[in-house]
């Protein structure tokens, strides 16, 4: 009977830490604390030139990304990505380039040409993802930079869209409403 016991009380122990570590894998806002790497780890973040690009908006994002999450940044080689990433000229596949340059190496790429998300039909200042370590800026609209960074960077570590107009993560870009403050869930979930 106390063979039995045993048994019972470490699968539930297996189940726990099993349940708790995987429970950590989805886009709620925690990360997997066995195999995700989100950007801000407290790896240096790279900073690459996209296609046409302009060095100052790569010094400002350096800025901007220290300043807000205090990480070591680095400012990279630019790079140059072929036709098979754009839809039309000059406008970028970012589904397909966000694909491919993913990596283990914390990057955020910065381009003055426009950005295409085939997946929601729709062009894009910004596209990071959930629980990852790549992000694209648009910098064509320059008095976007801050809030697209953030914003971006923001999927990486775990937030989704908010419904808050008045978050950061809301889900749809407000032109009249660029806040750089999170709303009080979103906070809760950092």
């Amino acid at each position: 009977m106390k063979g039995v016991l045993k048994i019972c009380v470490g699968l539930g122990v297996v189940f726990f830490l099993y349940n708790y570590l995987n429970k950590n894998s989805n886009p709620s806002g925690y990360p997997n604390l066995i195999e995700d790497k989100v950007m801000i780890d407290g790896d240096t973040i790279h900073i690459k030139g996209l296609g046409d690009f302009n060095e100052q908006s790569l010094l400002n994002a350096k800025q901007i990304v220290q300043k807000t999450y205090n990480v070591p940044v680095v400012v990279d080689k630019p790079i140059i990505i072929s036709d098979e990433y754009y839809i039309e000229d000059k406008v970028i596949d970012a589904d397909k380039f966000m694909q491919y340059y993913d990596s283990d190496v914390n990057t955020i790429y910065i381009t003055d040409e426009r950005g295409y998300s085939i997946k929601s039909d729709s062009p894009i200042l910004g596209k990071g993802k959930i629980l990852s370590n790549i992000v694209l800026v648009t910098t064509y609209n320059r008095n976007t930079l801050n809030y697209v960074l953030i914003h971006e960077i923001s999927h990486n570590i775990g937030l989704t869209h908010c419904e808050n107009k008045n978050c950061i993560m809301y889900k749809k870009y407000n032109r009249n409403n660029m806040s750089l403050k999170f709303c009080d869930k979103c906070k809760k979930s950092l």
